[in-house]
């Protein structure tokens, strides 16, 4: 007898943000490459050309790390996610209308889609790189909320009954034969 297992498929994608001018993270990462030193390449012998390599360097590297943040779930946050049931509908969840403050929008972002899931008894998600991007990036993501949110007392969110984070892939269920009797 072999035992059937019904599976509801979730697709889902996100899509992230570089993080607020604000942010303290951003603001602890940007003093720390400040404060590296910039060397000129060795086969830089004019004391122009090594000037002018050092000022170029030192003007775009904090510019290259914020446009990099999206992918540092340590820095990027997540600005929406679209996700479809089965062979239902896309649907968004996010702040489209900037109403919040973005890390607001960001756990508001995450604790819908947390409801979504929890109205789904038993799933697969499915995600392009999702064990890569997606899956890590929101469970960091959400560990920050949280630790926020313990530290304020914030009684919705609580540890994830159950983890998620490895059905990402979108790989079917092994079935699993009983002995006949």
């Amino acid at each position: 007898m072999i035992i059937e297992h019904r599976f509801s498929d979730i697709v889902i994608d996100i899509e992230t943000r570089r993080p607020p001018a604000d942010s303290p993270a951003w603001a602890m990462r940007a003093a720390r490459i400040s404060a590296e030193p910039v060397e000129a390449p060795s086969n830089y012998k004019d004391a122009e050309k090594i000037a002018a390599y050092i000022a170029d360097k030192s003007a775009t590297r904090l510019t290259d790390a914020l446009d990099k943040a999206p992918l540092d779930p340590t820095l990027g946050m997540v600005a929406c996610i679209a996700y479809a049931i089965n062979d239902g509908g896309v649907m968004t969840i996010g702040d489209f209308d900037n109403a919040l403050t973005p890390i607001d929008a960001e756990r508001e972002t995450l604790l819908a889609l947390a409801g979504v899931l929890r109205g789904v008894p038993r799933y697969r998600l499915i995600a392009h790189n999702g064990p890569g991007f997606d899956a890590p990036f929101m469970q960091a993501r959400a560990l920050v909320h949280l630790a926020a949110a313990r530290r304020a007392g914030d009684g919705r969110l609580h540890a994830p009954r159950r983890a998620c984070a490895g059905r990402l892939g979108g790989h079917p269920p092994r079935a699993r034969a009983s002995p006949a009797r």
